[in-house]
């Protein structure tokens, strides 16, 4: 007796065959892609003033309030009132400051450098005065401040140094001693981190990023940067993470390795930045030889050029009460600059106000 054959109707064995061939087709012919990078607009997202300080080095801010900010510098410290400068001196000619932190207007820390003996030096603003706080004799200068609480802060110095201030004592930390440039930054859940630059020969430059558990630094990571394209560079802070550019995207650290905090074009390469969020932040870039700031705002990027800016370097940008803010540095004329950009009311018509408590 004959078996039965199994035969199968031309209808199905098309069907087979087309869906093979559109399967292997989508795998060759059309890979599947990241989404597409943001369109870029060029328009102005925040509106900017902008104030002459007449401060050197004009490297770091202390934001107390709206406007309320602190500049560090030689051979005083400027306030910035509402638009009004005021200078207060230091009543130390021996020292010029670099660096500042703070938990409030009455209780900011500035650190720096005695300018005679080239030593780390501390001062702490009591709202009516500065008063000194005696850290150890080292050489260099104090490069990095971070405020946990009032009387707890934590230090790194141009050497490979750091310096914790609890309860009106000292300790001392020194990690690796062919590290340098030490960064601190404290992440979303109160963990922290210190990025360290360890010089090489050759091209690349390498970072130490090491966390603070246990009661000592322990080195979580160890990455390089290439010093003749300027790829994978600090560039600066946003929520709490440490930045970073890259070929096409600026990444941040996530505790253990970095990942892409946003998709850039390949032409556009930022050497500062600072933000609030993956969908509100401000970086000046680099775009075909050109200079530009750059705001993105989770969907569009906008490039600022219908806008004076100074035509000088951006020292820092931070984000804070819903406002940007940023210093620049010293010109040939002595001026260096703080800018302050506020949000346009019609930029919110259509989407949400980004919001942030004091």
């Amino acid at each position: 007796m004959l078996k039965p054959k199994f035969i199968i109707s031309f209808p199905v064995y098309f069907i087979c065959l087309y869906l093979i061939i559109s399967i292997f087709s989508c795998n060759k012919e059309n890979p599947i892609t990241p989404p597409p990078v943001a369109s870029i607009l060029d328009s102005n997202y925040l509106d900017w003033s902008f104030d002459t300080t007449y401060v050197n080095p004009s490297s770091n801010m202390f934001i107390a309030d709206t406007d309320k900010i602190f500049i560090p510098g030689v051979p005083y410290l400027v306030y910035i009132n509402n638009s009004s400068i005021r200078y207060i001196s230091y009543n130390d000619n021996d020292f010029g400051g670099g660096c500042i932190t703070g938990t409030g207007i009455n209780n900011i820390y500035v650190g720096g450098i005695s300018i005679s003996l080239s030593r780390s030096k501390l001062k702490r603003w009591n709202g009516s005065g500065f008063e000194d706080i005696a850290i150890p004799v080292d050489t260099g200068y104090l490069k990095d401040i971070e405020a946990i609480s009032e009387n707890d802060i934590w230090m790194t110095t141009s050497k490979s140094i750091i310096y914790h201030y609890s309860n009106h004592s000292i300790t001392t930390y020194r990690p690796d001693s062919t590290l340098s440039n030490i960064r601190l930054f404290k992440d979303n859940f109160n963990n922290l981190f210190a990025i360290f630059n360890k010089i090489s020969y050759g091209d690349y430059l390498y970072y130490n990023i090491s966390k603070f558990e246990n009661n000592s630094w322990v080195q979580i990571l160890i990455d390089s940067a290439n010093r003749n394209a300027g790829i994978g560079y600090f560039i600066g802070f946003s929520e709490n993470k440490i930045l970073r550019n890259n070929v096409s995207s600026i990444d941040y650290f996530n505790g253990t390795n970095w990942e892409i905090y946003i998709n850039l074009n390949d032409n556009i390469r930022p050497f500062i930045a600072g933000g609030g969020s993956t969908e509100n932040i401000l970086f000046q870039a680099d775009e075909n030889d050109n200079d530009y700031i750059f705001y993105f705002d989770g969907k569009k990027f906008y490039r600022h050029k219908n806008i004076s800016f100074p035509d000088i370097m951006i020292a820092d940008i931070q984000y804070k009460f819903g406002r940007y803010y940023m210093t620049m540095e010293e010109d040939f004329l002595g001026r260096s600059f703080l800018g302050i950009g506020k949000f346009r009311r019609n930029n919110f018509i259509n989407s949400n106000p980004i919001k942030e408590k004091k």
